[in-house]
């Protein structure tokens, strides 16, 4: 959170300050604006309204009375703020240090100061001045930025002096028992109000990650770990008595930067009512930094070497015959003998790799290619099939010899 200025001012200077300003219950603009008030010498307390508007996300502010008139009692909120807290609070010099939070949107931001009135008279609560007699205010708008030019009005507070009349010290003789007034004469409300110093929290926890003890409300250090990835954090708490306040530091949502790598120490402390007393929980929020190691390294695969084999792994002639020997991807040279009315053969072959080649010839297929008729001459004829390896380099050359008859002559 924004530090709130320290301020440290006599009682004279603050009143002298406070009369210069304009005093005006009904503010328009941008304004913080504390409604004139009354009250009397032991009666109820004294409630003042400050009213921030017309619209914000935040407040950081100082107060100044004048404590020889006023004590301060304890605060209120009319629900519109998530949190509103008074961390520094001194009676005895008239200031009070304020802020008031949104976590989600903007909107008019009301609270009430309630005082107890001292002695009669007319004085004055408002904003106080720096050195150089700015006020001393910090309001945001829903960005979070500084709204400038605010209009701070002062209440104008009215005491007057006690209306009941004091008993009589010297009652006549002829009367005694009006000296001991009954007990029941004195009513409740002149009883003194002991603020609460209950200053725990209730619930504490986070958008990511789990605590590490349980939340307890006892427990006041603790850890919490997220994933890398996780770059803002949205705190939820509540306080175990709602007269208390709390506030946090540092920031950690993603409209103020988030969170970054490593341990960042986050703080939640809660006031009580009576104003002094206070706990501090401390989570240590701990992002490790992102892995500089793939998550999936992919798979290397060696360097394709291309292959050398160059063989054949089937051969056959249009079932014309019988491969002699029979075929073997190692056996390289073949006999194939056909009738002598077989004038073209099919031929039919496979490589072993397939990224091997082949080709053959000469053409024995009996069909015209180039302008003539391929058949199978009589006698014997030597038909090659050639296999290059993947590697281009090795070869291998299958030899079959055809062999095709004469036909046979009749004797005259």
């Amino acid at each position: 959170m924004k530090k709130v200025l320290e301020l440290k001012i006599g009682v004279g200077v603050i009143l002298a300050i406070l009369l210069t300003l304009v005093i005006n219950a009904f503010a328009d603009g941008n304004s913080i604006n504390l409604r004139n008030a009354k009250g009397t010498v032991g009666g109820d307390p004294i409630t003042i309204e400050m009213v921030v508007s017309p619209q914000a996300s935040a407040i950081e502010t100082t107060i100044s009375f004048d404590p020889s008139f006023l004590e301060f009692v304890k605060s209120a909120s009319s629900g519109t703020p998530d949190s509103v807290s008074f961390y520094s609070i001194d009676n005895t010099n008239g200031s009070l240090k304020v802020e008031a939070d949104f976590k989600e949107g903007v909107g008019e931001i009301k609270i009430w100061l309630v005082f107890n009135a001292l002695k009669a008279g007319v004085t004055y609560v408002g904003i106080a001045s720096d050195s150089s007699g700015n006020p001393i205010e910090w309001v945001a708008d829903s960005n979070g930025d500084r709204i400038k030019n605010m209009n701070v009005y002062s209440s104008e507070v009215t005491i007057e002096g006690n209306s009941t009349p004091p008993p009589e010290t010297n009652p006549p003789e002829t009367n005694p028992p009006e000296t001991d007034p009954p007990q029941t004469d004195t009513p409740e409300t002149d009883q003194p109000y002991n603020p609460s110093s209950e200053a725990r929290l209730s619930s504490l926890s986070f958008s990511s990650g789990t605590l590490s003890p349980a939340f307890d409300p006892d427990t006041f250090t603790y850890r919490l770990e997220v994933a890398s990835n996780v770059s803002a954090l949205t705190a939820s708490y509540k306080t175990m008595d709602n007269k208390a306040s709390a506030f946090y530091w540092p920031y950690i949502d993603s409209e103020h930067g988030g969170i970054v790598y490593g341990e960042t120490e986050y703080f939640v402390r809660v006031t009580a009512e009576d104003g002094s007393t206070t706990n501090d929980y401390k989570v240590v929020i701990n992002r490790p930094e992102p892995s500089t190691e793939p998550t999936n390294p992919p798979e290397t695969e060696p360097p394709h070497a291309p292959s050398s084999d160059a063989r054949l792994s089937a051969l056959n002639f249009s079932g014309v015959g019988e491969l002699s020997p029979a075929f073997d991807p190692d056996t390289t040279s073949y006999r194939l003998t056909v009738g002598e009315d077989v004038t073209g053969l099919d031929v039919r072959y496979s490589t072993k790799d397939e990224n091997a080649t082949a080709y053959f010839w000469p053409w024995i297929d009996g069909q015209m290619h180039d302008g003539e008729q391929k058949t199978i001459p009589y006698g014997e004829t030597v038909f090659t099939i050639r296999v290059t390896a993947e590697d281009e380099v090795t070869t291998k050359d299958y030899k079959i010899t055809i062999v095709r008859p004469e036909p046979e002559t009749q004797p005259p």
